[in-house]
């Protein structure tokens, strides 16, 4: 990953409250991130007045009310240079196809997360799509 003199400023969305603050912990615990904001809701990631500081954002896919494709449309057109990477349970409702047209640049199950997540950072900060080959 390439070396910066500052934290990469990363937000979550999640609507499953124990899991966003479990992933907050599991990313701060890298030294190279700084949570700067947690949402429950894609409605209230979208009201968020400082998304223009965000760098990455792990979002959720499958959420009541706006899902994290819906919002992942509307982040991309607003904020482009934000990095998304989709976080579900739900692999087998996922489309490549949809995740890509919607802004995302990389997903990671939730299953997965404490093995892939870092990795997959990495790999989307250095240019490269993520997705895995299972998803259709």
């Amino acid at each position: 990953m390439q070396t910066l003199n500052r934290k990469i400023k990363v937000a979550i969305c999640d609507d499953n409250l124990p899991f966003l603050e479990g992933l907050g912990a599991f990313v701060e615990s890298d030294e190279r991130f700084e949570v700067v904001a947690k949402f429950s809701s894609g409605e209230e990631l979208l009201k968020y007045n400082k998304l223009h500081s965000v760098e990455l954002l792990l979002l959720d896919v499958e959420m009541p009310g706006m899902n994290g494709v819906q919002a992942a449309k509307l982040l991309n057109f607003e904020y482009p240079r934000i990095k998304i990477i989709a976080i579900t349970m739900y692999q087998d409702k996922v489309y490549l196809t949809q995740l890509i047209e919607s802004g995302f640049l990389g997903f990671v199950n939730k299953t997965d997360v404490s093995d892939e997540l870092f990795d997959t950072i990495e790999k989307i900060i250095s240019g490269e799509l993520c997705f895995p080959e299972s998803i259709n």
